[in-house]
């Protein structure tokens, strides 16, 4: 990795470099200069100690100029060109970078590359077509203007006592003092059962609950499957035409959310958090469904939590990691009405017909593109910003915060207007270099995705990798190495996604062999032609994926993942005694349902030590943030499927 030196060595304009240093060196000249001159002249040395001394040099230097002219001028001329280097320097460098970075753009554009925000949003069509123009979702759109309506409709959104119109389809944060049970058994990994894919909708139970009758004991406790969903079913009631007009809003054909493009990195997005919320509302709405053998109920639910994750999306790399999000929650839902065997093939087909659509691994080369259209929009405000002001500025971009503009005294003005009459230019040389060298990372990392994503038609996944660039991403400047880095992981997060994806499509397709056949097949060779065009192949490994029929009605499906190691179907992020990191993805169905999961209440004295703050869940997009911290975009990729 380069060091921090080598970084800012390289990211330096060279004339600006040369500049400094002829500033530092031309005056160390004059000092030589005058010391000869003073000693060489009989008027000047007794000028000659003043002239030595750094402190007193430009006194001492007077004075001999006032008494002895000839011996001070070559002092004086070289005193002049070290401070006059500076700023002619400076210009000089500013225009070389500008002409070397607008022919740079220039050759972009001729390729067919937009850096401008505009062409990021579509044309907004007609209003009652627009998703954001329906009277459920305009709050979420008034809420990310930066403007004192958009303040109040944050406010709103976001009071406790139901302020927000969606308030009534959101599930409340869960409960802080309950605790489940952990496997003892070290072989015995959640991904081999359904526990944890229970505890989730379990949970949530409780925490309404715990709400509806302030306690929860021996007396209300749920006691069955259908227990939990009457639960949830029953606090949901009330929220038909709510959930109808939710519905009827996402199908518009129109889905132009109202960004705010020209704050760039400023913009505020709070719908993501909100449409997230909303799409765990309809998994559990589903799983709920499922267990009282809904079938309507339960492909509404999943449906609308697919349209959820399709809403409001923009090429933004934040928007496509929250949709990541949103999909993985909603195949949660699916693997639960699978569990239940709810549904008919029809119902089921839709579900496989609309995933079929989903490629999340083609869009990240998009992303990139707009992650650089937004930083472009954000530093061409720096190119011709003073010094001081480009200071400000960065501290905002690494900050995600509005520059504030300060008062200072005239003594500070003045100070402030030397140094920016100094290095100014130079500064905006510095920006200008750097900016160019992080579209050429940009434009590379594009180009890699572009090339890894391609070979995902003819290669196993696990041997596609998106190229690194031909440097270190420091090499490339301060701007690459602060707002790079984060998308380096963007393609895996949507290959892993997309694989998560696959598995389900073949879940599917065994699931709607079992509704034909009352019993799952021997092998998945049976599942051709009549549910999949051909036998299954992993996409991750490129062979067959590991499936085991355990029961006519239970079965275990499973990638060996990207280290192509046969684990049995365990996924295990942390090593447990003698046991490596294991990395299959499995979809299990059980024969029998999973028992009620066992859970404990701790004193609420005790339950806050080891629970997440709520501040961190903001932060992560666990829950939507407060009015007063709305959340705003960010190329660091913190929302985690």
């Amino acid at each position: 990795m380069a060091s921090p030196s080598a970084t800012l060595f390289n990211a330096f304009p060279p004339l600006s470099l040369a500049a400094i240093i002829a500033f530092l060196a031309l005056p160390l000249i004059g000092w030589i200069s005058a010391i000869i001159g003073a000693t060489r002249s009989e008027k000047g040395r007794k000028y000659r100690p003043w002239i030595i001394f750094p402190l007193t040099h430009p006194f001492g230097l007077i004075f001999l100029a006032l008494r002895d002219f000839k011996a001070a001028r070559a002092a004086i001329i070289w005193h002049m060109l070290g401070i006059l280097a500076l700023p002619i320097g400076g210009l000089v460098s500013r225009n070389i970078e500008k002409g070397k970075l607008r022919a740079y753009q220039d050759r972009l554009v001729s390729q067919g590359v937009s850096l401008e925000l505009k062409d990021l949003s579509p044309s907004p069509g007609p209003p009652q077509d627009n998703i954001w123009e329906h009277p459920t979702m305009k709050p979420l759109a008034d809420a990310g203007q930066h403007n004192e309506a958009g303040q109040a409709a944050r406010e709103r959104l976001n009071q406790s006592n139901g302020g927000s119109p969606l308030a009534p389809l959101r599930i409340p944060n869960p409960l802080r003092n309950l605790r489940y049970e952990k496997s003892k058994a070290q072989d015995d990994p959640p991904s081999l059962n359904n526990r944890d894919l229970f505890k989730g909708i379990h949970r949530t139970a409780l925490t309404l609950l715990s709400e509806r009758d302030g306690s929860i004991g021996e007396s209300n406790t749920p006691e069955s499957w259908e227990d939990v969903a009457t639960i949830i079913n029953e606090h949901f009631e009330t929220t038909a035409e709510l959930t109808a007009q939710l519905e009827q809003a996402i199908q518009r054909p129109n889905d132009h959310y109202p960004y705010e493009w020209e704050q760039a990195f400023q913009m505020l997005l709070p719908h993501l958090s909100h449409l997230k919320a909303l799409t765990q509302t309809a998994k559990v709405r589903s799983q709920a469904a499922a267990m009282v053998y809904d079938s309507e109920g339960t492909f509404r639910m999943l449906h609308l939590g697919l349209g959820l994750s399709q809403t409001g999306d923009s090429d933004l790399l934040i928007s496509r990691l929250v949709q990541f999000a949103q999909t993985a929650i909603t195949l949660e839902g699916i693997r639960t009405a699978q569990q239940f065997h709810v549904g008919k093939d029809a119902q089921w087909k839709e579900l496989q017909d609309q995933l079929n659509q989903l490629n999340f691994p083609s869009l990240i080369a998009a992303s990139l593109g707009a992650e650089r259209a937004l930083g472009h929009a954000t530093v061409s405000g720096l190119l011709n910003a003073h010094l001081f002001g480009i200071v400000q500025q960065i501290r905002s971009l690494n900050a995600f915060s509005e520059p504030q503009q300060e008062e200072l005294p005239t003594i500070a003005a003045l100070t402030q207007g030397l140094l920016n009459g100094l290095f100014g230019a130079h500064a905006q040389a510095l920006m200008t270099r750097n900016w160019h060298l992080a579209l050429q990372a940009y434009e590379g990392m594009i180009q890699n995705v572009s090339q890894a994503e391609s070979q995902l038609a003819s290669i196993p996944w696990n041997q596609c990798s998106v190229a690194s660039l031909p440097h270190e991403i420091h090499s490339y400047g301060i701007l690459a190495a602060m707002l790079l880095p984060a998308l380096d992981s963007a393609f895996a997060k949507a290959v892993e996604i997309q694989h998560r994806i696959e598995l389900t499509k073949v879940a599917i397709a065994l699931e709607r062999y079992r509704i034909a056949h009352d019993a799952y097949p021997e092998q998945l060779a049976e599942l051709a032609p009549q549910f999949v065009a051909s036998e299954p192949i992993d996409p991750m490994t490129g062979s067959a994926w590991d499936y085991t029929r355990t029961a006519p009605n239970g079965f275990i499906l499973y990638s060996y993942g990207r280290d192509g190691t046969d684990d049995g179907g365990f996924q295990r992020k942390k090593p447990l005694q003698n046991k490596t990191i294991a990395d299959d993805r499995s979809w299990i169905v059980e024969p029998e349902l999973p028992e009620l999961p066992a859970f404990t209440l701790e004193n609420q004295a005790t339950a806050g030590k080891e629970v997440i703050s709520k501040e961190m869940m903001e932060r992560y997009g666990l829950i939507p943030g407060d009015q007063d911290s709305p959340p705003t975009h960010s190329s660091e990729a913190e929302q985690q499927p």
